[in-house]
Parts: structure tokens; sequence; C-alpha cells
């Protein structure tokens, strides 16, 4: 019996015994997937990043390597300070994205006005207790994109843009684009954009 600790794909090594208690070991050319059990993965800049961030002290240097580590059920815990992203992030399973403690000030995600901050792409994720800004983006949710539902919940959700890209389309939502999901206890503010048919601060469809 193995107990894996990193999901990955190994080598069966199998043991098999007759009725009459002989046995015998083979290893064979098929491959297994191992899945680790839910668990709760932390991001920080001060962490090793060794994986699976297991702790604060092994902790990942970036959220998006947590988050791509973690599986169904899992917890991807942000330490109290500003993460900066380089690149969109993704949520693409069902797992809980949130700061180190119920105010959402603690951590940030910072976009830097370059990029879409966040995007929700599993209607079972959930994003909490935390400050989302400097997201960018062409069309809707500069801030966090959920074109699939999801549930954000004690966030805050400020200054962030989206820009009119031409045609007859007048793009909104630009905190938040969220459809069929739930929004709640969030706050949003000096979210902009060009055109506000559509809602500056949130689309929710």
């Amino acid at each position: 019996t193995n107990t894996y600790s990193i999901p990955g794909t190994y080598d069966l090594r199998i043991r098999v015994e007759d009725t009459h208690g002989q046995a015998d070991w083979g290893v064979y050319n098929e491959q297994a997937d191992a899945w680790a059990a839910p668990v709760t993965h932390y991001v920080s800049s001060s962490g090793s990043s060794t994986p699976p961030y297991g702790s604060w002290a092994t902790a990942a240097n970036s959220v998006q390597d947590a988050l791509d580590i973690a599986q169904n059920g899992s917890m991807v815990v942000l330490d109290a300070e500003t993460f900066t992203t380089s690149g969109t992030l993704i949520i693409d399973k069902a797992i809980t994205l949130l700061g180190p403690d119920s105010n959402p000030a603690s951590a940030t995600l910072d976009a830097g006005g370059t990029h879409r901050c966040l995007v929700i792409g599993n209607p079972y994720a959930a994003v909490r207790d935390l400050t989302v800004t400097g997201g960018f983006a062409n069309q809707y949710g500069g801030g966090i994109y959920a074109p699939s539902g999801g549930f954000i919940s004690n966030c805050v959700i400020r200054g962030n843009s989206c820009q009119y890209s031409g045609g007859s389309e007048k793009y909104g939502g630009v905190g938040v684009y969220l459809a069929s999901g739930r929004l709640q206890h969030s706050t949003l503010s000096s979210n902009t954009t060009i055109y506000t048919q559509y809602g500056g601060g949130a689309m929710l469809i």
C-alpha cells in the first residue's frame, strides 16, 4: 500500500496471491493516477515553495502554483500580504481561494492594471475574504470573470477596469462578471468602464 502526497501518474507494482498462499510481484507497464485527498495549501512570499505547500513554512510563492496542485474540495489560503500577479489567475476546480482571516483587506490580489485578475471556471469554486484590484479586460470582468458560476463572499473588489473594444457591444461588469453564481457580503468600488449600460461594478446574469 502506498500513500501519495502529490497528485501524479505512477508505475504499478502489484502483488498477486492465489488461494494456496503463493504470491508473486510484478512491475507492469500500466500506470495509475494518484489523487491527493482534499487538503489545505498555503501561499506566502516567505515560504520555501515546496509542494504540496501544506504549511506556511513550505508555502508556494505563486498563487497559481497552489491553485494548480489543489484538487476538488481543497482550500488555498493566502498570507496577509499583497500578491502582484504576472498573469490571470485561473480556478478550474471546485476549490476555495481565501485570505488568512475574515478581514478582506488582509490579503490582496493585484493585477497591476495589465490583465484580468481572476477567472473562475468551475461553478463549485469559491473566493472569499480577499481584496481583488488592478484587473483590466477588454470586455467583461476586469476583476473577476466567472462565466460558469461560482461563489464570491466577503470580498473587496475595487479599482478594476474594462474598455470598449469596438463594434456595437457596450461592455461592463467591470468588477465582477458572474453568471448563475452568487455574490454576497462584498464591497465593489471604483471599478470603471467607458460605457456603463451593463454595470460598472458588476454584471450578474
